[in-house]
């Protein structure tokens, strides 16, 4: 944990800061930002940073990618007047989970912005999943359940491990195959392999919170 309160900040001492790879919580309590801005730039990555907490900071202007904050997964802003908006780039990030704002008001749009962009995000690999599970229903290898969802993670990561794409002759799209005897007379071709599913499993579990405090 690092605290820095009325610390003044210069781009050379935030990349210092970002050297510290094993930091998981960061507090910046009435901090002099040089300039009022802080740009990550795409070599600064904070590696294993959780939470992050700003209060009374004077930031107007916050800008970098979306691989800087790997790790956070909460994000806390207090009595952050100067701050224009939250960067979207934090709907970019996998692992956010909350994002809290106490007396910033001006914040609460770019804080709703990110929240609805990544539940679009979400609808749209739920979409993904469903289509997907009900192509392979079809396929019959013995790995899903009656409802036409898959039982656990444990069962996708098999089906990772046992399904093969091979181009069928005259076919446009692969065929998807499996190890696992299957009835002689598939051939179903479906475009979507078992790994995106995967991901789409992972990526569907995320969920920002936006907490707003008067």
């Amino acid at each position: 944990m690092l605290v820095l309160h009325g610390f003044p900040l210069t781009s050379d001492s935030l990349s210092t800061i970002v050297r510290l790879h094993n930091l998981e919580e960061f507090f910046l309590i009435r901090t002099i930002f040089q300039g009022g801005e802080w740009s990550i730039g795409e070599e600064d990555i904070f590696e294993n940073l959780k939470y992050l907490e700003l209060e009374e900071v004077t930031l107007a202007k916050w800008e970098f990618g979306e691989e800087s904050f790997p790790m956070i997964e909460k994000l806390v802003l207090w009595k952050c007047h100067m701050l224009e908006e939250i960067p979207p780039s934090f709907g970019d990030i996998c692992s956010l989970k909350i994002i809290k704002l106490v007396k910033s008001p001006q914040l609460e749009y770019s804080a709703r912005k990110i929240k609805e962009y990544v539940e679009a995000m979400m609808f749209i690999l739920f979409q993904f999943w469903i289509l997907s599970v009900s192509s392979l229903i079809s396929f019959n290898c013995g790995f899903f359940s009656t409802g036409g969802t898959f039982k656990s993670i444990d069962k996708l990561e098999k089906i990772t491990n046992e399904v093969k794409l091979e181009q069928a002759p005259g076919a446009t799209s692969p065929v998807m195959q499996t190890t696992s005897n299957p009835p002689a007379s598939i051939s179903t071709t479906v475009a979507d392999s078992a790994e995106q599913l995967v991901d789409a499993h992972v990526m569907k579990e995320k969920e920002v919170q936006v907490d707003e405090f008067a």
